[in-house]
């Protein structure tokens, strides 16, 4: 894309930040006043990276914000200063022209699902669960904190945060509670504190259009599944005027145009539950939306949980799930 590009800081109210920007390396801590969020330079030769490949991006920060062409960032809204915000809401502009977007969400662990992804991108937005029900989150997380340009704390990033013991009740609680053990022992303090610190709704303009982004409902930001039933998402979106909400959560994916608002789930990348096995994800562009999916290798992800000492039991419901695109009791 044509035009001068720079970094430009914007301080901005504490903790309330998307994620950290750029190329991240560890270990330098970069100089930004009053910011309690530690921005790294992540850029170590051995943190491994998917195949997808983003165009010169042009995206937005509300700390530290790259300005291809026209770009403003507005002030973001005043937030308490926990990490665990229940809503933390950033309104943020992108005006430029052309915009291809990558909606990625549910990733949950899987690397060899996220780096199947060849998808060239402008902005990418993040709609939460890096981790759990697989066994290679650092990878992934590295990935969303070097290329999304704004994300969203899903239900799973937020128990993993907080170290929640998971009750084994039923084939995915336990399968997230035979993976939880492992997270423990590979995520780092850093890792823990981002999972901590995402916001939970975003609030941007992109171009023409306006977004809300939110893991579940808006009504329920983490943990309310919500079935695509015109009605029900109508009574959710009763108080919210944007022009598209882009959610995850159910691993299903999902339009559903309302009166004024368009309402896009992408799909699971890392666990899809709609009888397709494939990494789900979407585009959109020029305000048009296309749902994609690609093929990957399921072995190696299920190869990696053995390497893990995953017990053998959940590792071949891990298996069914995967191989079904989210049938427990195929071929069982």
């Amino acid at each position: 894309m044509a035009g001068k590009r720079g970094w430009r800081a914007d301080i901005g109210q504490r903790n309330s930040f998307p994620f950290q920007p750029g190329r991240l390396v560890i270990g330098r801590k970069l100089k930004c006043d009053r910011l309690t969020p530690r921005f790294w330079d992540s850029s170590v030769e051995d943190v491994r990276k998917p195949t997808i490949s983003s165009r010169p991006r042009h995206v937005c920060f509300s700390k530290l914000v790259r300005n291809p062409g026209k770009l403003r960032a507005s002030t973001a809204p005043a937030c308490n200063n926990s990490p665990l915000l229940l809503s933390c809401q950033i309104a943020d502009v992108i005006d430029t022209p052309s915009m291809k977007i990558l909606l990625l969400a549910d990733i949950h662990a899987n690397w060899p699902a996220l780096s199947a992804i060849d998808e060239s991108f402008d902005v990418c937005l993040f709609l939460g669960d890096a981790v759990d029900y697989a066994t290679d989150p650092v990878p992934c997380i590295e990935w969303i904190r070097e290329n999304a340009s704004y994300c969203v704390r899903g239900n799973h990033d937020h128990s993993v945060a907080q170290r929640v013991t998971v009750q084994p009740k039923g084939t995915f609680r336990r399968m997230a509670a035979a993976m939880r053990e492992q997270h423990f022992k590979v995520l780092n303090d850093e890792h823990l504190t981002w999972l901590a610190q995402m916001p939970v709704t975003q609030h941007l303009a992109i171009g023409d259009h306006s977004f809300l982004l939110v893991h579940a409902t808006p009504r329920d930001p983490m943990d309310e599944y919500l079935a695509n039933v015109k009605e029900h998402w109508e009574q959710r979106l009763e108080h919210v005027n944007v022009d598209f909400v882009c959610v995850g959560h159910t691993h299903m994916p999902m339009d559903l145009q309302l009166k004024s608002t368009r309402v896009i789930n992408p799909g699971s990348v890392g666990q899809p539950r709609d009888g397709d096995a494939r990494a789900a994800y979407a585009v959109i562009e020029d305000g048009q939306v296309e749902f994609r999916r690609v093929d990957y290798d399921i072995d190696r992800t299920i190869h990696h949980m053995e390497e893990s000492g995953i017990d053998e039991d959940v590792i071949r419901q891990a298996r069914v799930i995967l191989s079904s695109g989210g049938n427990p009791a195929a071929n069982a």
